[in-house]
């Protein structure tokens, strides 16, 4: 095991949401072309060790990100999540900084995951590599030229806490119209994956939209347009669901979750899809 630690790109909090009784959730997996389930605690899964460790330092500080950064993101995130969560059907009454935090989260989502994370690492890093394959062409550099360095001067994690914060992003959510949908009564419980954001294609236009389910029977809803909350208020609860669950399932690259494993029929037919998620994928 590695010593460098579970790094969740699916953090705790959220995943506790579809935990029984018992402390676990159902997760749905396809490793093998055939999709399984387990019971497992949200601890256990939707990590990668040491995915947020800054390499080249010494072990300890080499966690600073995840240590710090991290779990400080996620700490407030969960508190925004609970308020949601406590709100009735409408717009959330939330504090700013609550609702900046939300933002940050549902951002810090799509940048966290470690295809993004790998690609961030390699658009860093090519135009070093770019420089000392030319350095070891044409020769030593003379004096006065500076020394390339081995690598880039920062890692991709260290710029991820940054990134999380970006105003344009957090104002553009922000500027939505918030509301949480309660469901009861549906046939189906709501599922989630470690790609949970069901997203249009950008949030500028009247048109645009965010949605995330929080909860097995609760979904974050923020829109540009008064019309597309209506017309989720006016689908037929059971349809809604299922076009969530949907997404969800298709968007998913390794797990969806859920409170049980009466969903495997449905997920087994859409884990793997990779649908683009969102405009970042």
């Amino acid at each position: 095991m590695s010593k460098e630690g579970k790094h969740h790109y699916i953090p705790i909090f959220y995943l506790k949401q579809w935990a029984g009784k018992d402390g676990r959730l159902c997760e749905y997996s396809n490793p093998y072309d055939r999709v399984r389930v387990r019971n497992v605690h949200p601890g256990g899964t939707g990590f990668v060790h040491g995915l947020y460790s800054v390499p080249g330092l010494p072990p300890d500080a080499s966690q600073y990100v995840e240590r710090t950064q991290m779990q400080h993101f996620d700490n407030e995130a969960a508190i925004a999540l609970r308020a949601l969560l406590d709100q009735k059907l409408g717009d959330p009454n939330l504090s700013w900084e609550v609702k900046i935090w939300w933002a940050a989260f549902l951002y810090g989502l799509v940048l966290r995951t470690p295809e993004y994370v790998a690609k961030l690492q390699e658009r860093i890093t090519k135009p070093f590599i770019a420089d000392r394959i030319r350095l070891e062409r044409d020769g030593t550099p003379s004096a006065k030229q500076p020394e390339i360095p081995l690598r880039a001067p920062i890692a991709a994690v260290e710029m991820l806490p940054e990134m999380f914060k970006s105003k344009e992003l957090i104002q553009g959510i922000n500027k939505m119209d918030w509301y949480t949908l309660h469901m009861s009564g549906q046939k189906h419980s709501l599922l989630t994956s470690d790609r949970p954001i069901i997203m249009s294609n950008g949030l500028a236009r009247p048109t645009d939209f965010l949605i995330i389910p929080i909860s097995p029977t609760t979904l974050f809803v923020a829109a540009n347009s008064p019309k597309i909350e209506k017309r989720l208020k006016d689908m037929d609860i059971d349809k809604l669901v299922v076009a969530v669950n949907d997404r969800v399932a298709k968007q998913a690259v390794d797990y969806v979750y859920g409170i049980d494993n009466s969903h495997l029929l449905f997920v087994s037919r859409r884990l793997g899809k990779r649908l683009k998620s969102t405009p970042l994928g």
